[in-house]
């Protein structure tokens, strides 16, 4: 085991302090080697918002592989088609109508 000296603030070492004395561990390096556990394990788990951010990552990346292969559509030609589009669909539901 390796030995690593760190600093508390002084309610850290109080609250790590009171544990100890109430016999929850028995010492200070149980106490602190458990909550260091607890902490890797909680950056372990997987959540949703780590998730979403690879996610979104995977996105941006996808879209900048796109546009490097010269796969993408200038502001203008995008509005034009979308505008396009809006307009085919109000004809259409018109005509249901």
């Amino acid at each position: 085991m390796k030995t690593i000296t760190v600093s508390l603030p002084d309610d850290f070492a109080a609250n790590i302090g009171a544990r100890v004395a109430r016999g929850e561990y028995e010492s200070v390096d149980e106490a602190v080697t458990s909550a260091v556990a607890e902490w890797l394990s909680i950056l372990e788990m997987p959540s949703p918002i780590n998730e979403e951010t690879s996610n979104l990552r995977e996105k941006i990346q996808k879209s900048i592989d796109q546009y490097d292969r010269g796969e993408f559509v200038d502001g203008e030609e995008f509005l034009d088609r979308l505008e396009r589009k809006f307009e085919q669909r109000t004809v259409d539901a018109v005509k249901v109508s």
